[in-house]
């Protein structure tokens, strides 16, 4: 008996980590603009997550105004949790509550940003950084890794056509 308790005590001394999940992100322009108010789209993939099985991902989006020198850190928009909770910043909240800002997840590996009618104060580099949570032991779950999308220009309307549309 006294031999099984030792292996006992040397089984529960043995610490498991959760293997490293290995995943690609991108983003694409689903929709971008030709005219002042016209819709842009993101959609944040995650690709190849194979040894992500029973993991759950969480996005931020962010964005970086025009104008901004290279050394300038893009500004959160917003992000949402592995349960689709979303969290706007404070400089972006009322274009949300407006509707002007539209944020989804349509499945466990996607998430979209669309913006309805895009403003030249829109146009910037944006990215998304895609989140793995893994569950613990006590149900908890944890951040494992993030992983950053190369960004997507997304041009001011006026940028883009040189003019905005004549109604």
């Amino acid at each position: 008996t006294l031999f099984r308790s030792q292996k006992e005590a040397e089984v529960g001394a043995v610490k498991v980590s959760p293997i490293d999940p290995d995943y690609q992100v991108s983003l694409e322009a689903s929709a971008t603009p030709s005219f002042s108010e016209d819709p842009t789209e993101l959609v944040c993939k995650v690709l190849d997550s194979q040894m992500s099985l029973g993991m759950r991902f969480s996005v931020a989006w962010y964005r970086l105004a025009l104008g901004n020198d290279a050394m300038a850190n893009p500004e959160l928009i917003a992000s949402m949790d592995p349960d689709a909770t979303l969290l706007v910043e404070d400089k972006y909240r009322e274009r949300f509550k407006n509707g002007d800002l539209i944020f989804f997840k349509p499945d466990s590996s996607s998430f979209t940003f669309r913006i309805p009618r895009t403003l030249d104060a829109d146009g910037g580099n944006y990215n998304c950084i895609v989140s793995a949570w893994s569950r613990e032991r006590n149900n908890s779950w944890t951040r494992v890794k993030d992983v950053t999308s190369k960004p997507v220009h997304v041009f001011r309307p006026s940028e883009a056509t040189g003019a905005s549309r004549k109604n």
